[in-house]
């Protein structure tokens, strides 16, 4: 497997990657119809992954799961990516690629019902609530690089660079990723922007302790789920392997792997091994 492969494979092989907006997420909150409309993600931007969305690319997902398709699990409206039922925002009612001035956007309309607390309308009209987030799955990418050895992504740096919003970003590495399609689980208001998943969860920076104690409140989540939608379980099960593979992910500190003994015993990594063998059975 050569370097570029083994750069897709890596995207390929996340689970439920989340992806922030960078930009104007919000664009107009009716408190009387309980309304907010908005932005979850812009396509032909390099974002900080180095991933450019291409229009189209969440057609398959919308169509199948979208507002308007007949399935009875639709992409969710969330907060911060929490998947439990208190942490529904609401519905999204228009979930679709819209063009203006040649900007692409995936534009929500979403309806916060009388059951939603109204502080979530009002964090969003007082301009507390201002990012907004994607939870997917990559289903097809490919590269595009500036001075690659292999002609197609050549190819894809002369057809996509000039489509980018912020070419500079491209300048910078001398690549990016072309996102082909991806499936859309959900979208939620985020209180700040990261595209790690674990930063969410409280725990980026934690602890051992904290990241086994988080584990497990997601595996108890998952008993409570028992008789409920397949869907949502198997959602919740994507999450907890991308934790795992963050987790896996996460680089020590200088400060961390000079005070920790050389013959200490990385309890993190082995419950998460295990855990994972679990979840993979």
């Amino acid at each position: 497997m050569n370097r570029q492969e083994a750069l897709i494979n890596s995207k390929l092989s996340s689970f439920y990657p989340v992806k922030s907006l960078e930009g104007k997420a919000v664009e107009d909150v009716n408190m009387n119809k309980r309304t907010v409309t908005g932005v979850l993600n812009t396509s032909y931007f390099i974002d900080q992954d180095l991933d450019m969305i291409i229009p189209g690319a969440v057609k398959k997902s919308l169509n199948d799961n979208g507002p308007l398709s007949q399935a009875h699990a639709k992409i969710k409206y969330q907060i911060d990516h929490s998947l439990k039922a208190d942490d529904t925002i609401g519905r999204f009612d228009i979930l679709e690629e819209r063009e203006q001035d040649g900007i692409f956007d995936l534009y929500f309309e979403g309806y916060l019902p009388p059951i939603v607390s109204d502080k979530h309308l009002i964090k969003y009209q007082s301009g507390l609530y201002n990012q907004h987030s994607i939870g997917f799955q990559y289903v097809e990418l490919t590269l595009a690089e500036k001075d690659s050895d292999i002609q197609d992504y050549r190819l894809n740096w002369e057809k996509f660079y000039p489509l980018a919003l912020n070419p500079e970003k491209a300048d910078e590495f001398g690549y990016f990723y072309v996102v082909k399609e991806y499936k859309l689980f959900e979208g939620s208001v985020v209180t700040f922007g990261s595209n790690e998943l674990t930063a969410y969860l409280g725990s980026k920076s934690a602890n051992n302790e904290t990241y086994i104690s988080d584990l497990f409140n997601r595996l108890d989540f998952l008993q409570s789920l028992k008789g409920a939608d397949k869907k949502e379980f198997q959602l919740e099960i994507l999450q907890i392997k991308q934790i795992i593979k963050e987790t896996y992910n996460r680089k020590p500190s200088q400060k961390d792997t000079l005070i920790k003994p050389s013959n200490e015993v990385d309890t993190t990594y082995e419950f998460l091994k295990s855990l994972k063998e679990s979840l993979n059975n």
